[in-house]
C-alpha cells in the first residue's frame, strides 16, 4: 500500500491501530522498529501503536469480542516523526512500510514545489 490521502476507508483494512504516543520501550527484550527494523532497546524512547482486527470466527468472538488484540508495534523516534508529521498533513501512511520511502513518496507527489532549501519538518528534528 502506498501513501494516501486520507484514512477514510477503515472498512476493507485486515487491521486497525492507535498511537499510544512516546514512552520508553518497557519490555524485557528488545524489540525492532517496524519501518526501519533498527534494534531499539529496552529504555528506547519510541512510539507504540497497539493494534487488533474484528473476529473472523464465532469462536473469536466468544473469546474477544469485537476487537481482537494483535502484537503491538513500535517505530523508533525518527520513523515516527516521519510518520506523525505525514499524518498532520492528513495522509494516510502505513507504520510497517518505510517512512524513508513514504516520505520521498510525499516529495514527489504531494508537495508543492518548495521553495531553495524548503524541507518537509520531522517532529523531534531540530
Amino acid at each position: 500500500m502506498t501513501l494516501s490521502c486520507g484514512c477514510d476507508d477503515y472498512g476493507a483494512a485486515a487491521w486497525y491501530f492507535e498511537e499510544r504516543g512516546f514512552s520508553p520501550l518497557k519490555t524485557t527484550r528488545g524489540r525492532r522498529c517496524r519501518s526501519c527494523k533498527t534494534l531499539l532497546k529496552p529504555g528506547t524512547e519510541c512510539l507504540r501503536l497497539a493494534r487488533w482486527r474484528g473476529p473472523r470466527t464465532d469462536m473469536e468472538e466468544q473469546i474477544y469480542g469485537d476487537e481482537v488484540p494483535l502484537a503491538t508495534w513500535y517505530l523508533c523516534e525518527r520513523c515516527a516523526g516521519i510518520f506523525l508529521s505525514l499524518e498532520e498533513l492528513g495522509l494516510c501512511a502505513q507504520p510497517d512500510e518505510s517512512m524513508d520511502e513514504q516520505l520521498a513518496e510525499y516529495h514527489r507527489d504531494y508537495a508543492k514545489p518548495p521553495a531553495p532549501g524548503f524541507e518537509l519538518k520531522i517532529k523531534g528534528e531540530s
